[in-house]
């Protein structure tokens, strides 16, 4: 989760919660010496009064929230449920959800459950679960991203 942020190192990830990145997914995630850092940041977007809501359709829509693949407004939330996506991905070897179209796409999260291997720790187990809600007002925040007990 080092490519979050460290919190526990005393890095300051605020900056995280006022950028929308919109295109977060693994291709754009870099390791370079064991850092995982994000690049391409195209269609990042400044988002410094978290309560403003976006409508722009842009980003690849495997790692897009339902708000965004209904063109519905969304907030920096839409990238939390990208990286809840992509460890989900890094955990299980697979996607959550899989579809040739986005509407098949759109059908699936809504229709399919969020399936969790047993396996996993519970906080890991929260970490999903919260990060993938599919509604972006029960989705957890980047503030509540950075005291999750996970990191």
């Amino acid at each position: 989760m080092q490519w979050i942020c460290r919190p526990s190192q005393g890095r300051n990830c605020s900056s995280v919660s006022v950028l929308i990145f919109r295109d977060m997914k693994p291709a754009n995630l870099l390791m370079s010496k064991g850092v995982i850092k994000i690049g391409d940041f195209g269609f990042a977007k400044q988002n410094i009064n978290k309560r403003i809501q976006n409508n722009s359709v842009v980003g690849t829509p495997l790692y897009m929230p339902l708000e965004i693949l209904k063109t519905a407004p969304y907030t920096s939330k839409c990238d939390v449920w990208a990286v809840g996506f992509i460890f989900y991905e890094m955990l299980h070897g697979r996607t959550p959800w899989t579809a040739k179209t986005e509407y098949e796409l759109v059908n699936n999260i809504e229709t399919k459950p969020l399936i969790i291997d047993s396996h996993l720790k519970p906080n890991t187990r929260d970490f999903l679960l919260r990060s993938l809600r599919k509604s972006e007002q029960d989705r957890m925040s980047w503030d509540e991203v950075f005291i999750h007990p996970i990191f």
